[in-house]
């Protein structure tokens, strides 16, 4: 039968050759320019929402930021801890954070 023959590798080759149906998987991971860029504006937008949500977050919950996920899973745990004037700026700050 044919697959029991012995695979022959052309000289000066350690390893046989990776099939076609493979290739489109490496070369997906690559990315295009346009898709590179998209990510790091992405990674850009959340990481302004991480700070602004720092900076507005109360004194007394941020020793949390570690333990709890940094500052928008924080946040979104003690959203009681913010003021009432500011729960909705937050509120939308952390839906769209997670919307990207």
């Amino acid at each position: 039968p044919f697959w029991l023959k012995p695979l022959r590798l052309k000289p000066g080759r350690a390893t046989p050759p990776v099939p076609f149906a493979r290739r489109p998987l490496v070369l997906a991971e690559l990315g295009t320019p346009r898709r590179v860029r998209m990510d790091a504006m992405k990674e850009k937008a959340k990481k302004q929402i991480e700070e602004q949500l720092a900076q507005q977050a109360p004194g007394s919950i941020k020793p949390f930021f570690p333990c709890c996920g940094g500052p928008v899973g924080t946040m979104e745990k003690c959203i009681c801890a913010v003021p009432a004037d500011q729960q909705e700026n937050v509120k939308k700050a952390i839906e769209k954070y997670k919307g990207m």
